[in-house]
């Protein structure tokens, strides 16, 4: 999640906006479905990298898991939103760049993600 606005109050500290942009890191991360980095022979292989232009930028700064805090901190979420609440899913059935999420994490899995403001009235 990279905001999250409650009238003109930004709920997600902004300062690492260049980090996410880069290499995903920093912003309002949501961790899973594995955490932190995995160990070199339980990542997947990944066809075609050029599909996912952050994983060079990752791997230059020394990271070889290309998705370190699992793909639910990388991938675009099915999500609805109101006025004070966002409700979204991600699970491993779907895809990003036409490559199933579950492929990327090595694993099948669902998401379920609820944010709401109702709580600074």
């Amino acid at each position: 999640m990279i905001s999250f606005k409650k009238g003109g109050l930004e709920i997600i500290d902004q300062s690492t906006q260049d980090q996410f942009k880069e290499r995903f890191a920093g912003l309002g991360a949501l961790i899973a479905p594995h955490f932190h980095r995995r160990r070199p022979e339980s990542i997947p292989p990944i066809k075609d990298e050029n599909l996912f232009p952050h994983i060079a930028r990752v791997k230059a700064h020394g990271t070889q898991d290309p998705f370190s805090h699992g793909i639910g901190r990388y991938a675009p979420w099915k999500a609805e939103f109101t006025p004070t609440k966002v409700t979204a899913v991600l699970t491993g059935k779907d895809t990003w760049n036409g490559v199933p999420l579950s492929a990327l994490e090595g694993q099948n899995f669902k998401m379920n993600f609820t944010a709401e403001t109702s709580c600074l009235d």
